[in-house]
């Protein structure tokens, strides 16, 4: 049985190919997957995260630390960052404030000024853990 936020999609052929773009805004489907249904798979499921539970908002100054990105709505699963052309955010994933620079491991997401769009990174978040920006900056979103 599908969880909440999951749609279940059942092939009525082989090779099915499940096309939901281009959506609004977006004007092709180049660069988009297309999803192939192996014969014995009855369903997949797919988990859309584009509307969001919050509003599109900026992330916070960086520190040296990481600052958190915020406090996550109970519904929410994850973040979406987005990253301006030129633009890159750095960030590590941790469940308690880091008490001085991180030592493990960090993302940075960058975004080369040659591209005309954002890119995003969608980062699931689980056990009480939070999204800290170490350097750059971007826009979000929980979803």
């Amino acid at each position: 049985m599908a969880g909440a936020g999951t749609l279940l999609v059942t092939p009525d052929s082989s090779g099915t190919t499940i096309n939901t773009l281009p959506a609004p805004g977006q004007d092709t489907m180049a660069g988009s997957l297309p999803v192939a249904i192996a014969s014995n798979q009855s369903t997949i499921p797919v988990r859309t995260t584009g509307s969001g539970v919050g509003a599109l908002a900026a992330t916070p100054t960086a520190s040296t630390n990481g600052t958190a990105l915020g406090t996550m709505p109970a519904a929410a699963k994850g973040a979406r960052l987005y990253v301006q052309p030129g633009g890159s955010i750095t960030f590590t994933i941790a469940a308690t404030a880091p008490s001085a620079a991180p030592t493990g491991l960090t993302i940075t997401v960058a975004n080369p000024s040659a591209n005309t769009v954002p890119t995003n990174w969608d980062e699931d978040l689980t056990g009480g853990q939070m999204i800290y920006v170490t350097a750059g900056s971007g826009l979000f979103r929980w979803y």
